[in-house]
């Protein structure tokens, strides 16, 4: 192959290229997506720095996967300092959210700390929920346990966050 063979058949694959890519871009792809479905439409894959050229040649702006990133967290943030507000479970929010556990807990640590959720309401929700599941063994309790545990009942109960619970 020739030199300037070379040189049109390397014109004619970017001009393909470019041509697959402007087809496959949708609005609000990151360019990885965009790598990836250039890549499923042609059977082969280009490099990244190969598809933010192309992009930037066709005057397509990809998303920032980082931006799209920080959005969905700053979107589940809320839905752990509601859920949490409302008294539901770190585990119940996990599977309400599709997450792992230690991301809602990581998220909660971040809200305590930027002040957007009291400190020792997680603790409190705690406890709240091992006191009901304990309320099947009053019953068995003497007169001086029950009093201590109503007593801590009570307790946990009247916060000034207004976590909702119910009185044994």
């Amino acid at each position: 192959m020739s030199l300037s063979a070379y040189h049109v058949a390397r014109e004619d694959m970017r001009a393909l290229r470019r041509q697959t890519l402007a087809k496959v871009f949708r609005h609000g792809m990151t360019a990885i997506e965009a790598s990836h479905a250039l890549a499923m439409e042609l059977g082969y894959s280009f490099t990244d720095t190969t598809i933010h050229s192309d992009l930037k040649a066709l005057g397509l702006k990809p998303e920032s996967g980082t931006e799209r990133v920080r959005a969905m967290t700053k979107a589940r943030r809320m839905e752990v300092k509601k859920g949490v507000l409302a008294g539901e479970s770190v585990q119940s929010l996990a599977e309400r959210l599709r997450v792992p556990v230690h991301t809602i807990k990581a998220d909660c640590h971040v809200l305590v700390e930027a002040g957007d959720l009291p400190a020792d309401m997680l603790a409190r929700g705690r406890v709240q929920r091992r006191l009901a599941a304990m309320t099947a063994d009053m019953a068995r309790l003497g007169p001086e346990a029950r009093a201590a545990y109503e007593a801590l009942w009570e307790a946990v109960a009247d916060d000034p966050y207004g976590l909702p619970g119910c009185s044994p």
